[in-house]
This record gives C-alpha cells, sequence and structure tokens, in this order.
C-alpha cells in the first residue's frame, strides 16, 4: 500500500510521492533530526516477500553505499520498519537526462561536461568492482552542479571478467541474475547482455556510449519498429556516424563513440576513467578545429591539430591526420598535462568549444565529398569480403514471472504469430490462475482480469484474440483486454488453434477426439474420429498448417504413449476423414520456418516438413534442451514458435516435478514424504499407517509407503499406465486402474507378499477407481461417456458387475464414502460451477445436499463427523457434518492455502484424527528459476 503523507520510517516523515520505477517507491520526506529534506525509496510489502527482489534491494544500498563521488545520489542511511524496508538518499531537484532529452539533443559543449561526469562517476564505480548495468537517461539526473548517477538496482559487485560470448540457447544458472536472463533496458544494452552473457564494466561503457550518442545527434543509436529488430539492430549493425547526423559533432567524438559501441568488449574503451579523459580533453578543445573524415585503415580518424598545444594524445596516421590512439591494454597514451585540467563550468567550456567549431562552408563541403567516397570505397569492399545474406544470430532472454507470481507450470507459454507478445497462465500467492500478457516491444506485463483461471492459451492468426479454457466452456478475450466472450462447451479441453478462416479446432474433453467450432461461437461439430482398432483414446494438442485446412494434432492410444506405436503426431484435414501418422513421438508439436518442431526427451528438434504433402523430410536437428514437459504427459511440451522467428520455452528439467507434504490444519508444513518426484495420485489406508502413491512421467506405476517404520517399496511393475491406488477396508488389498490395454481396466494386488495382479473389471472405456466402501462390497469409480461426460459407477465385488449409480450430462467425479457406508460424497458441475454434494449410498436417485460453495475432492474424517473439500481458490475446507440419521452440514470454514498437483485423482488425503493433510503439492521455487526463454532467430541455430 502507498505511503501517506504523515507516516513515519524511524525519523523520516513522508511528505509526498515522487515516483516509482521497476525496484521500488520514491517519497520525498524529512529527516526530523538534520531538518533536510530526503529521498526514501522503499521496497513495496509485496516485493519484500520476495527473496530474490529483496536481496537486490539490499544489493543496491551496499553498492550505493562504497560509492562516494559528487555525481553519485548519495546514500544517507537505510532500515526497516514494520516490514518496510527502505533507503534514505539525497534529494535531487533537477530532470532526468531523459526528461531533457526529450526536447531535442543538448549543446556539444554542454553534452561533453555531463558526459565526462557521467564517466568519472562510472570510473569510480569500477574501481570498486560495481557494474551498473542500466546505464540509460532515465537513470542521469541533471541538477545545478552538473550530472547525478542514479539507481544502482540492477548492479552487481565483485570481480568481472569477461565470459565468452555464446548464442547457443541458456539457462538460469543463479537466483538473481543469470546466464540466459536479460537485465536492464532494450535500446542501451550491450549485445553480451542481449544474449544472456555476464555484463561487466564495458557493457556500461557500450551503454554509455549510446546515451552520449543520443545526447548529441537527439536520436537514438539504434532503432527499430520491433523488439526484435531493434536487438537486430543493437547486435548487427552502426549508427550513423556522429558528424553525419550532428552538425557540430567531430570526427573525433565519432570515433569516441564508436569505439564505446563496438560490439565486441574487446574492442571497447577497457576503461571509463580513460574514457572520461578523453571526453574532458575534447571538451577542453584538444581535438582541434576541422572535421576529419575516417582514415585508411578502415577506423574512424582523428583531426589536424591547429597548434602543438591542442594536439593532445596522438599517433601517426595517413597524410599526418592524427589518430587517437589508445595502447593494447586499453591505457591512454596521452600526456597528463593535456588531460588533467578542470572543467570549472559549462560555461568557460562552450567558449572554447565555440572557437573550436568555426570552420568554413567550403572545408565542411570538401571534407563531406570525401568521406563520402571512403565510405563508399570499404562498403564496397565489405560486399566482396563478406556474404551478402548472412544469417541473423540467435538471441535468447529470460521472462520472470510478475512479482509475487510463479507461471503455471501446467500450461505452456503461447506466442503471437506476429511474435510480439506471449500469453501465460500465472499463479497468485493466492493459489489463484489469471492470464498474462507480456508484450515484448514494450516490458509491459499485464493481467487480463476476465480470464482468470484460464488454461491452454492460443492466439488467432491476426494475433488480436487468445482463445483460452475456462471452467466447462471454451472462451476467447480480445488481448487488448474487455470481456471473455464464450464459445461453447468444453468440459476439459487439451489445447486449441485458430485458423485463417476464423474455425478454431480443439479437444473439449480430454478423452475426445477434435471438434471444430466457429471463432464466433456455435455448436461444436467433429473433426477427427478415433480409429478403434489403434485403440485411440484421445485426440489433442491441434495446430493449423498455414494453409487453413490441414492440422497436426497429438494421438493417444491406450491411455500410454510410451508403450503404443499408434500414439504420436499426426496429419490431418478439415476436407476428410483420412488422418496419417507423422512421427511416433510423446509429445505436441509446432510448424514454423519450414519445420516441424517436437520435444524428444527433453530436447526440442526441428525437422523439415512438407506442410502440403504431411511428409517430414531430412533429419532433425536440436533447437533447445531441457524443456520441460508440463505436468500432462500425454503429449505434454512446454514451448510455442511464432511465425516470425521467435520461439518461447520452458527450460528446466525436473521443474514440473511435485512433492509429498504433511501439513496441519493451520496450513503449517510438518515434513515431506520421500524426494521430489514426478507424483500424481495417493491415498491413505483407512488406519492411516500405510500409504499408496501412483508415480511417473511417461508411465505410472504405484509405490507403498509403510509410515510407521518409513519404507518405501515399488507395488506394481506393468510397463503401462498403473495408477489411482484405493485401499480395501482392511488395508490388506489396494485396487487401481491399469492400462491393460485401456485405463478402464481396473485391477487389485494384496499388500502383502508375492501376489499377482488380477484383473477385476474391463470397462472399454477410460475409467478412474475413486473408492472402496467400507463394508468392503463396492468398488465406486469414475467412467467417461461420449454422452453424459464423466459418470459414477459401482462395481459389486460379489456379482463382478459394474453399474452406473449417478448419470448427468455433466461431470461427476471424486467420490468418497463416509466411514458408515451410508452417504457419499462427490463432485457435480451441474450448478455451472463446481460442488461438492453428499447423497445417500448405495440407493440411487435419494436427495442431496450441497455442502460447497464452489468446491471439489471431498476426504472424510475417519469419524465421519467433518468433511474436507478444496474450494476453487484452492483453499482447504472444513465442514462439520453429521451422518447418524439423518444427513445435515454447517457452513464451510477455511482452513489454509494449497497447491495440488492438477490431476484427476486424489492428490490429498486426511489422517484418521483429521488433524494432518498429506498433499501431493507442487514445489515452492524461487521466482527467478522460474523463467521462460525468449529465442529470436532461432532458424539461424539449424545453419550451423
Amino acid at each position: 500500500m502507498p505511503l501517506t503523507p504523515g507516516t513515519r520510517l524511524g525519523p523520516y516523515e513522508v511528505i509526498g510521492p515522487l515516483g516509482a520505477g521497476g525496484m521500488g517507491e520514491v517519497y520525498r520526506a524529512r529527516d526530523t533530526r538534520l531538518e533536510r529534506t530526503v529521498a526514501l525509496k522503499i521496497l513495496p510489502e509485496h516485493l519484500a516477500a520476495d527473496p530474490a527482489f529483496k536481496a537486490r534491494f539490499e544489493r543496491e544500498a551496499r553498492a550505493v553505499s562504497a560509492l562516494s563521488h559528487p555525481h553519485i545520489c548519495t546514500l544517507y542511511d537505510i532500515g526497516e520498519q514494520a516490514g518496510v524496508h527502505f533507503l534514505v538518499m539525497e534529494h535531487l531537484e533537477g530532470e532526468t537526462l531523459a526528461a531533457r532529452l526529450g526536447r531535442g539533443s543538448l549543446p556539444l559543449e554542454q553534452a561533453l561536461v555531463l558526459a565526462a561526469q557521467v564517466c568519472e562517476a562510472l570510473a569510480l564505480a569500477h574501481r570498486h568492482g560495481v557494474v551498473h548495468r542500466d546505464l540509460k537517461p532515465a537513470n542521469v539526473m541533471l541538477t545545478r552542479t552538473g550530472a547525478k548517477l542514479l539507481d544502482f538496482g540492477l548492479a552487481k559487485q565483485g570481480p568481472q571478467a569477461a565470459p565468452p560470448i555464446s548464442s547457443a540457447l541458456m539457462t538460469e544458472a543463479s537466483p538473481l541474475t543469470a546466464q540466459g536472463t536479460i537485465v536492464g533496458t532494450w535500446q542501451y544494452m550491450a549485445p553480451e547482455q542481449l544474449e544472456g552473457l555476464e555484463a561487466d564494466q564495458r557493457s556500461d561503457i557500450f551503454a554509455f556510449g549510446a546515451m552520449l550518442y543520443e545526447m548529441i545527434a537527439g536520436r537514438r543509436a539504434f532503432e527499430g519498429r520491433s523488439q526484435a529488430s531493434l536487438i537486430a539492430a543493437i547486435m548487427g549493425s552502426q549508427p550513423p556516424s556522429l558528424f553525419s547526423v550532428a552538425a557540430p559533432a567531430s570526427a573525433a567524438l565519432d570515433r569516441i563513440v564508436r569505439r564505446c559501441l563496438a560490439k565486441d568488449p574487446e574492442d571497447r574503451w577497457q576503461s571509463a576513467a580513460d574514457l572520461a579523459s578523453e571526453l574532458k580533453w575534447l571538451a577542453q578543445g584538444g581535438a582541434g578545429t576541422i572535421p576529419h573524415p575516417p582514415d585508411a585503415r578502415g577506423g574512424a580518424g582523428g583531426l589536424a591539430s591547429s597548434s602543438p598545444a591542442a594536439a593532445g594524445p596522438s599517433a601517426a596516421g595517413l597524410d599526418g591526420v592524427s589518430d587517437l590512439g589508445v595502447s593494447a591494454t586499453g591505457t591512454s597514451s596521452g600526456s597528463a598535462a593535456a588531460t588533467s585540467a578542470p572543467i570549472s563550468s559549462v560555461s568557460a567550456a562552450r567558449s572554447v568549444a565555440a572557437a573550436r567549431l568555426r570552420t568554413s562552408a567550403k572545408e565542411r563541403m570538401i571534407w563531406a565529398l570525401v568521406t563520402l567516397a571512403l565510405l563508399a570505397a570499404v562498403a564496397y569492399l565489405f560486399s566482396r569480403a563478406r556474404p551478402i545474406h548472412a544469417p541473423p544470430r540467435v538471441i535468447t532472454a529470460s521472462l520472470l514471472p510478475p512479482l509475487a507470481t510463479s507461471f503455471d507450470t501446467r500450461y505452456a507459454p503461447a506466442i503471437s504469430p506476429d511474435g510480439k507478445k506471449v500469453a501465460i497462465v500465472v499463479v497468485g500467492i493466492d493459489g489463484k490462475s489469471s492470464l498474462y500478457l507480456r508484450d515484448l516491444e514494450s516490458d509491459v506485463m499485464k493481467r487480463l482480469p476476465e480470464a482468470d483461471n484460464a488454461a491452454y492459451p492460443f492466439w488467432s492468426p491476426d494475433s488480436r484474440w487468445i482463445g483460452f479454457f475456462t471452467g466447462s466452456k471454451l472462451a476467447k478475450i480480445d488481448s487488448m483486454g474487455g470481456p471473455a466472450i464464450e464459445l461453447c462447451d468444453a468440459q476439459d479441453g487439451r489445447g486449441g488453434s485458430w485458423s485463417k478462416d476464423g474455425i478454431i479446432l480443439f479437444q473439449p474433453r480430454f478423452s475426445d477426439p477434435l471438434f471444430k467450432v466457429s471463432a464466433g461461437g456455435g455448436q461444436p461439430e467433429p473433426a477427427t474420429r478415433f480409429n478403434e482398432k489403434e485403440l485411440h483414446v484421445a485426440h489433442r494438442w491441434p495446430r493449423f498448417l498455414p494453409d487453413g485446412r490441414h492440422f497436426l494434432f497429438y494421438v493417444v492410444a491406450t491411455t500410454n504413449p510410451a508403450t503404443s506405436e499408434h500414439s504420436g503426431i499426426y496429419f490431418g484435414s478439415l476436407d476428410s476423414p483420412e488422418i496419417h501418422k507423422i512421427l511416433r513421438v510423446d509429445s505436441q508439436m509446432a510448424y514454423a520456418s519450414g519445420n516441424l518442431l517436437f520435444k524428444r526427451g527433453t530436447t526440442l528438434l526441428a525437422q523439415p516438413f512438407d506442410a502440403v504433402e504431411g511428409k517430414l523430410q531430412g533429419d532433425p536437428k536440436p533447437v533447445a534442451t531441457e524443456v520441460s514437459g508440463g505436468f500432462y504427459s500425454w503429449g505434454g511440451a512446454d514451448f510455442d514458435v511464432s511465425e516470425q522467428g521467435t520461439l518461447v520455452v520452458r527450460a528446466g528439467a525436473g521443474t514440473d516435478q511435485t512433492e509429498l507434504v504433511w501439513f496441519d490444519r493451520n496450513g503449517k508444513r510438518l515434513g515431506r514424504l520421500g524426494e521430489p518426484d514426478y507424483y500424481v495420485t495417493l491415498r491413505l489406508s483407512r488406519d492411516g499407517r500405510k500409504l499408496a502413491a501412483s508415480i511417473g512421467r511417461d508411465a505410472e506405476d504405484i509405490w507403498l509407503y509403510d509410515l510407521e517404520h518409513n519404507v518405501q517399496s515399488r507395488f506394481t511393475f506393468d510397463p503401462g499406465n498403473d495408477s489411482n491406488p484405493v485401499f480395501s477396508p482392511d488395508g490388506k488389498t489396494i485396487a487401481f486402474n491399469a492400462a491393460r490395454p485401456t485405463l478402464g481396466d481396473i485391477y487389485s494386488r494384496e499388500t502383502q507378499g508375492t501376489a499377482e495382479d488380477k484383473p477385476l473389471y474391463a470397462a472399454g472405456t477410460t475409467t478412474t477407481v475413486m473408492d472402496w466402501s467400507p463394508d468392503g462390497k463396492y468398488i465406486v469409480f469414475a467412467s467417461v461417456s461420449r454422452k453424459t461426460a464423466n459418470d459414477i459407477w459401482i462395481f459389486s465385488l460379489a456379482s463382478r458387475k459394474a453399474e452406473p449409480w449417478l448419470e448427468r450430462p455433466q461431470d461427476e467425479a471424486g467420490a468418497r464414502i463416509a466411514p458408515n457406508g451410508r452417504w457419499i460424497a462427490y463432485t457435480s458441475g451441474e450448478s455451472g460451477r463446481d460442488e461438492v454434494y453428499v447423497q445417500a449410498f448405495p440407493a440411487k436417485g435419494e436427495a442431496r445436499w450441497q455442502v460447497s460453495t464452489g468446491g471439489v475432492a471431498p476426504s472424510w474424517r475417519a469419524d465421519g463427523k467433518e468433511l474436507f473439500y478444496i474450494s476453487l481458490d484452492n483453499t482447504m475446507m472444513s465442514v462439520q457434518v453429521q451422518t447418524d440419521g439423518t444427513f445435515s452440514a454447517a457452513s464451510p470454514v477455511a482452513l489454509f492455502k494449497m497447491r495440488l498437483h492438477p490431476s484427476f485423482g486424489s492428490t490429498y488425503d486426511v489422517s484418521p484424527d483429521g488433524q494432518r493433510f498429506i498433499a501431493n503439492s507442487l514445489k515452492e521455487t524461487d521466482r527467478s528459476d522460474q523463467s521462460v526463454t525468449i529465442v529470436l532467430n532461432w532458424p539461424s541455430s539449424l545453419k550451423k
């Protein structure tokens, strides 16, 4: 919450706000002890909770405290009060250099004086091992006493070494700023920063050169219509010479700036102190009066000296033209006398510079013609020496989630077809999911509040609309904001694609084929059909190809892609029911730049692909490594690609692992069971002494935990999926789903001895085992129906027959039987949102009670007097209930927030006394480890 006037932080009284930036809010305040005005910079409370940002805030204090210089904003104090962390800094009167440049370029003499001051401040910082890393006009304040360097919020301390330049895809290696992460402001970043490499003092010198160029020319050194074109300009082009865009500029000054802007750090000034000396010498008239063109060696030329006193540092050049040389070590070769004269004021420098700039129009015209001729010759030689169409360099950058949030790793990020925006689902500290939009051109990340709880976002071809799944609907929202528009029903979809003809191809439910619907909404129609012989159980992750009629999609066969030859990427058409397999691989796909992109293992590959015939060509080549697969193994892959050569990928093997965690009723973490792994579903025995959990990424197996003796052992060994374990009332047998061949098969196995898996029931469709009745007579499971979605069925162990117990058009799931066997709690979407209901059991058609106000996944306390469920905002809820005689329920009470794995089966359970909860929880990760990588010009990596 913003500080109000009168607020006291220690001896400092807030007067009013001054502004806000990426690292804090700044207020004008009064030091009540010394009766002086100060600037109070605070780290907002929601940022202080983030260890990474708190560390960065404290790092700024350490960096600035080590620096005492007339042209660096002074740090007076640092403190913390009631959770508010703050810095007390010198209050400056004036305007930022950015504001001044908004009115045009600076007079040359003034620009040189101010630049020298900033450069001297940088030199001091570099001597103390501090690299600013975000030098830009907005971080320079112009005051009556000169320039003041501000904001070391991105500064880094420690010995600096220039790392090798690499264009390979990188991942983060440290919590705050790592390889692969762009830190700073695009227009002033050095090439090595854009490549995600470590910045050193030469990176500051590049940014300084870009800023000095802008001060003199009145325009930025590097510009572009998009972020990609801007980066390309920084990486591969040079700005126009200063003396061609700013009449007062000399070739000597142009040479100084060009050396600052060298692409290779080794070619730049190696010391800010040397650079400051050159600028002061130039401001005092040391470069003479006549501008000269570049010398014959292709570098920028110097200036002819009008007198020995004005010659300054020099080395022999062509035809007597002075060349402002610098030794190989970066040390200036000039004399002390020529570089140590003080600059007393802007007016003094103005008079000197004015005399130096007197030259005839004829001389200027002659040298302009010579310059043009030499430039033409150099351009000709350059074109003969290098290929004209060199591929653009691969650039990588990292996106971090918004403050106090993390990326929702269930859903892959989606990049717009024009490559300018990324839609990504984010989880807040309250456990709620929200859809955010990251504009890659403006670095703005905004929430689309009408698209909360969005899943699997995808883009319209014109990059305006975002399609997504929410609740039980397929919807769309304008990327500029506005209401979400529902298009049709989609109970639990997996991916969508939008054609140029206004057709959306999508999977309505996790076990459906593909359907198509108008982008304006309407009744969906089937687009694909299952091949029963090949045991297709799901078609998902559709991708339209450029013609808008053909498409790619992923086929799940036998619910276990890891063992079925029929699972993989397929090719289809809206104009024909015929489909054919492209590739046997467990990954969704994308098509761009003539290549099919897919994931094998954790490596993202690209292979030439004929989008008309649907045929692969050539061999696959790696694009990125350690790519996450998301939480759903059936074709999951966390990447997307635009038509303009931009790739977005979530990297990091193991980032989608979860952990089994014990909590008390207040949400306090009591301990972890085992190590992080790919846990899916879990269940406690009725006495609370054992736990069964299914584990696996490509194929699940069930593991058994003896909680009394802390022993873990593998329970099932079949190569297919074994999941959704449920204990018998006595705890001696476990019923579970087994993909043999479909997940509709229900098996049992005794927990002791060398018992074998016993088949109980083959449904011929996807089922989920949910509970075993306390009297041992029934196994309750959910069964998928084409007409009525998920229904609740019961299997009689006596008759070995199954029958539907509850069939409605909406999904019913999560059934749990009360300990006395007389009631059953379950989740249904019949009201338009998920709710928990209780109904008599095993009788059918009895009255039912709604016990939730939005909720899923009910579970009973062992004595039947309390019912738990998870609210729609991921809060553990408690309901006191009466199950003897007539059922009754009190109002729900919130206990604590959960971060559960998004499984179809049971992801938490309750100890018999209702005091502890075991949960399959998403891992707590540092925000800085949650990065998503943006790769520009990725096709260039295929040409290496």
